[in-house]
């Protein structure tokens, strides 16, 4: 069995395919396996999978019709042998010593996941590395709580840009949401790892090139529209279930559910603003009755936002862009 299982969900990319999966193959660790999940691909994508894996044993293929993302990861994580997991997504790709790095960095510091930065990088070359709130170490590679910083919470799911020992994430049952599409099923995974693990490692060097399109498009469907609802209900589910005791994560989960959902409604497009700010203000209602001292979590700005909302989402709109003009003529 190889050290490391590397899932990569493919669909409809055959433009990044070839150059994400060479990554992989002329990494400076070598004893992985590449699991590649075709969901229902319609283009060159298939062919392109299927050489890899005639060329080189260590690319496993599965071929199935299209279920979305979350299906596709859980067949991943079903397949995996390795005593790690890695996700990379197939139009991303990645430092040639990226494995090498995060494997030292898990068996030196042990703990079940490690997380690095990346570079956000456009097709013509331009590039630009993340931040995150663990970056306030002074070391390069180190542990961190995520219940002492809960900020992580709140930052880029990036689930590709780290590894997870597999028998952890078994014995926590951390898979993912099973929901249609590809929209935000990383979300609640992310979170569950988190609530999960009392400590996990940083490595403050970017190894992942994270190919942008277009963060900023509208999402014009109503699945697009109410998925993040699923997430959150996903990681309520999950709290509920698993970790019912600590009071801290439903103060984290009440912020996470705003942000989430104010993020929704900047992003979607108007047809459902009205529909999204309802239902929002119906579910953060019934998750304040849970929460214990929000405040902690919250800046005092997003507090009064999400207050506003809990009586009306009329009022959140008027506090919310009235907020909007200030900041823009400040």
């Amino acid at each position: 069995m190889p050290v490391l299982s590397i899932i990569v969900p493919v669909c409809n990319v055959e433009q990044y395919l070839v150059q994400c999966l060479d990554s992989l193959l002329n990494q400076s660790f070598r004893d992985f396996e590449v699991i590649c999940i075709d969901d229902g691909s319609t283009d060159g994508s298939p062919a392109i999978l299927d050489a890899y894996a005639q060329r080189d044993a260590r690319v496993r293929v599965v071929h199935k019709k299209n279920s979305g993302y979350g299906h596709s990861m859980n067949i991943g994580l079903s397949m995996a042998t390795g005593e790690f997991v890695g996700i990379v997504e197939s139009d991303d790709f990645v430092a040639p010593d990226m494995y090498e790095v995060l494997i030292e960095a898990i068996n030196r510091l042990q703990v079940p996941y490690v997380r690095c930065l990346w570079f956000d990088y456009w097709d013509d070359g331009n590039m630009h590395p993340s931040s995150s709130c663990l970056c306030g170490e002074q070391t390069e590679e180190h542990k961190a709580s995520p219940l002492a910083c809960t900020e992580i919470f709140h930052e880029h799911a990036a689930i590709w840009a780290g590894i997870y020992k597999r028998s952890w994430l078994e014995e926590n049952d951390i898979r993912f949401l099973e929901t249609p599409g590809a929209s935000y099923q990383d979300s609640s995974f992310f979170f569950k790892v988190l609530a999960q693990c009392g400590e996990m490692g940083f490595v403050r060097r970017p190894l992942l090139y994270y190919r942008q399109s277009n963060p900023n498009a509208s999402m014009k469907s109503r699945q697009k529209a109410f998925c993040a609802f699923d997430e959150i209900a996903e990681m309520r589910r999950y709290t509920e279930h698993y970790l019912p005791q600590n009071k801290q994560l439903n103060d984290i989960l009440f912020n996470r559910a705003f942000s989430f959902y104010l993020w929704t409604f900047y992003r979607v497009a108007r047809t459902w603003k009205k529909s999204v700010l309802a239902r929002a203000s119906v579910e953060l209602n019934d998750m304040w009755h849970h929460t214990s001292q929000p405040e902690r979590e919250m800046s005092k700005n997003d507090l009064k936002l999400a207050q506003a909302l809990l009586k009306s989402p009329m009022l959140f709109q008027i506090k919310y862009y009235w907020w909007r003009i200030r900041e823009r003529l400040s």
